[in-house]
C-alpha cells in the first residue's frame, strides 16, 4: 500500500491551504522522524491547523526529544541569538558565541532544521526559513512557552559578547588563529583601532 496514502495527502493539503511554508515545513519536519516518520505524520495531521500549531510542534519535539543528552546551550538561547542579531553570524562563529564545539552546535540546531537554513559551509550564516516563524516566536499569545522576549535576548547576546572581549582582552594582540598569515593579522589589528573595534573585527574576519 502506497505511503502516504491518498486521503493523507489530500488531508495535508487542505491543512496546507495553498500556504508554501506550512507545506515545505510540515514534510521537513515530518522527515526529520527517520524510521518515525510514519508515526509523526499521522500525529502532525490531527494536532495541525495553520502554522503556528505546526511551530508549537517543532520546538515541542526540539525541546523535549526523545532520549536525548542534556545539551550545554538552550535550544532557545540560540534562537534568540538567530532572532536578536542585526547581522546574521556564520555558523562557526554562533558555534565559537555560546563555546560549543562546531559538531555539536550542529546538533543542536539540526533538531530545528525544519525551521531554519542550516548551510553546508560553516562560514556562512544561519537564517530563518520564513519570517513568520519570527513573528510567532517574538508573540507570547502564539508562542506560549517558546516565546522569546527580544529585549532580554539583546542582553543576554551584549554579556556573551562583552564575556569573550573580556576574556581575550589582554592577549588580543597576540592572539594567532590557527590559519592567520601575518598580513592578515595587519588587516584585522591595525594602529588607531581601539581594542573593542579591533576585537569586533576579528571576530568579522573569523
Amino acid at each position: 500500500m502506497p505511503w502516504p496514502s491518498e486521503r493523507v495527502l489530500d488531508l495535508l493539503t487542505q491543512k496546507a491551504s495553498g500556504s508554501f511554508i506550512f507545506a515545505s515545513t510540515f514534510i521537513k519536519f515530518v522527515s526529520e522522524a527517520g524510521g518515525m516518520a510514519h508515526q509523526r505524520l499521522l500525529t502532525a495531521l490531527k494536532s495541525h491547523q495553520g502554522l503556528d500549531p505546526l511551530y508549537t510542534q517543532v520546538f515541542s519535539h526540539a525541546t523535549h526529544p526523545d532520549n536525548a543528552r542534556g545539551d550545554v546551550v538552550d535550544l532557545m538561547h540560540v534562537v534568540g541569538a538567530i532572532l536578536t542579531i542585526a547581522h546574521p553570524l556564520p555558523l562557526s562563529n554562533l558555534a565559537f558565541l555560546f563555546q560549543v564545539e562546531l559538531p555539536d552546535f550542529m546538533r543542536i540546531l539540526l533538531r530545528i532544521q525544519s525551521v531554519l537554513l542550516i548551510p553546508d559551509d560553516d562560514r556562512e550564516p544561519v537564517y530563518l526559513l520564513h519570517t513568520s516563524l519570527r513573528d510567532y516566536m517574538t508573540t507570547q499569545s502564539r508562542s506560549g512557552v517558546f516565546f522569546i522576549d527580544l529585549t532580554a535576548h539583546h542582553v543576554l547576546i551584549a554579556l556573551k559578547f562583552l564575556r569573550l572581549f573580556l576574556r581575550d582582552l589582554q592577549h588580543l594582540y597576540e592572539y594567532k588563529p590557527q590559519g592567520y598569515t601575518r598580513m592578515q593579522r595587519r588587516q584585522i589589528v591595525q594602529p588607531g583601532l581601539t581594542l573593542p573595534q579591533a576585537y569586533i573585527r576579528l571576530f568579522s574576519f573569523h
